[in-house]
């Protein structure tokens, strides 16, 4: 429902500087004047634009490309992956994602997710956004319940990507989906010897006392210290899948 691409701008910095990546922010169309799934055919198009051009334009190598997303981009990359040329058995295939207090179940309304205990009885933001977080799914949610484009805690193991690093926030109405998102997927690649085998990871950070968007405000009111618990963990990651690709940044 908001944002800007340039938001994310410490994440992506500290992401180019320490793996030599070429980092691509986006953004996409908002609700409520457009529904799902139009920001995510805006991210599906970028896509397939770097695809076909990042070689030319930036000399990036465009079959190894990961992806990135905090709350509703969290979504979006998740979904992305799941496109027939982003897959695991895609050349193409997005080798690894890494999210932030992602939303990975949009069948619950807002007001129907289970609130952790340490949330505050009394929300102090969902008098002013209430209203609009739900804006991007209502209007289709019906005809999308199992959708596992809009709900990726619907996807199966083969269409989600080989490698993810997922960041939750302790104090958020989305800790139980991310949980069970990662907690499911691990159990799915346990029962497929051959899944895991082949090198396949999740992994999740937990920040208990850590809130919804909390990582984007400005380092006067969350120290860069204490982001870095976030980020350095995902950069990391990102960066071990790299090397098992055959790039290493010195």
């Amino acid at each position: 429902m908001g944002g800007w691409a340039e938001e994310d701008a410490v994440f992506c910095d500290q992401l180019a500087k320490t793996t030599g990546a070429v980092v691509v922010s986006i953004h996409y169309r908002y609700a409520p004047k457009f529904s799902f799934p139009a920001a995510h055919d805006d991210v599906d198009a970028t896509i397939r634009y770097l695809q076909a051009h990042a070689e030319e334009q930036f000399g990036a190598d465009p079959t190894l490309m990961t992806m990135s997303g905090f709350s509703a981009g969290g979504n979006l990359a998740l979904a992305a992956a799941q496109t027939e040329n982003c897959r695991p058995s895609a050349a193409t295939s997005i080798k690894a994602c890494a999210t932030f207090f992602a939303v990975t179940d949009l069948r619950l309304k807002p007001h129907e997710k289970p609130r952790p205990k340490t949330f505050p009885k009394k929300d102090p933001m969902a008098a002013v956004f209430a209203p609009l977080l739900d804006a991007y799914p209502a209007p289709v949610r019906g005809a999308n319940m199992d959708n596992p484009r809009m709900s990726p805690i619907l996807a199966s193991i083969d269409r989600l990507p080989e490698n993810m690093f997922v960041f939750v926030a302790g104090v958020d109405i989305l800790v139980h989906e991310q949980t069970a998102f990662v907690e499911r997927v691990k159990a799915d690649l346990a029962k497929e010897p051959g899944q895991t085998a082949s090198g396949r990871k999740v992994e999740m950070g937990f920040d208990e006392k850590g809130f919804h968007g909390y990582l984007n405000l400005p380092d006067m009111i969350i120290p860069h210290e204490r982001k870095q618990k976030a980020f350095g963990p995902a950069v990391r990651f990102i960066k071990d899948v790299h090397v098992k690709h055959g790039f290493l940044w010195q």
